[in-house]
């Protein structure tokens, strides 16, 4: 017969939650995922501020030569300065990219002692008027758990089941591939409590695009600042040959 007290200590032992009847201890193959993810150390990471002057920025719809613009008008460009970490960001669930987090891309030193990043190039080819001459250099702590965007759908299934989270989905959404359900009501904020933050490759990976549309190159959102150390401000290069 059981005592009182081992009856008690039965009752305050913690139920993990599993996937459904098909799948065994989902919350056991979600530590596995962050086992594995754990040992993945991630090189130092570049933040790379936009630049918004209202003022050059109609300039720049006028004369469409921004770096004309800057050479002319160097007084109205200021750089913008370290941003302020929280020590968590919860994005709200929906869309196809979190919306509270923060973003960077990995960093890559050039020998003349400058730096940049695949987000840094991207912003120098494409959007020249956002383009600074300082980015912030950030060490990641070696315990950060990053889920990769290709387990993104995973993680979604997961939380179906262990959170039964998704929403009603009218009949049309399921006759689509399902990136439709997924950008409707993405668990985010689940996703911020199990992991430090969500790394895009930047490659290709066919169909499963059409639910990172938008993630244009490499590049890590953080939802957990705290394993970010702050390294300093980097010159930035915005030569064409960089590689």
């Amino acid at each position: 017969m059981i005592s009182f007290r081992d009856f008690l200590n039965e009752k305050k032992k913690v139920v993990e939650p599993t996937w459904s009847d098909d799948y065994t201890s989902g919350y056991a193959r979600l530590k596995d995922m962050q086992n594995h993810l754990r040992e993945k150390h991630m090189r130092p990471q570049l933040f790379v501020p936009k630049r918004r002057d209202p003022k050059l920025e109609l300039k720049r719809k006028q004369d469409r030569d921004w770096r004309e613009i800057k050479k002319q008008f160097p007084d109205e460009v200021k750089e913008e300065s370290i941003p302020v970490l929280t020590s968590y960001r919860e994005s709200p669930p929906g869309d196809n990219k979190p919306a509270h987090a923060f973003w960077t891309s990995t960093a890559i030193e050039l020998k003349d002692g400058t730096y940049t990043s695949n987000w840094n190039k991207f912003v120098h080819h494409t959007f020249p008027e956002w383009q600074t001459d300082y980015g912030y250099l950030f060490e990641v702590d070696t315990s950060a758990i990053v889920l990769p965007s290709r387990d993104l759908d995973q993680f979604y299934e997961w939380a179906e089941f262990a959170h039964k989270f998704t929403k009603e989905v009218p009949d049309w959404a399921n006759k689509y591939w399902d990136s439709t359900r997924m950008r409707s009501n993405y668990p985010w904020d689940i996703l911020a409590r199990h992991f430090d933050g969500v790394h895009h490759s930047g490659y290709s990976r066919g169909d499963y695009d059409e639910f990172t549309y938008g993630w244009d190159v490499e590049s890590t959102a953080w939802f957990n600042t705290r394993i970010l150390k702050y390294k300093g401000a980097v010159k930035l290069s915005v030569f064409d040959d960089e590689d």
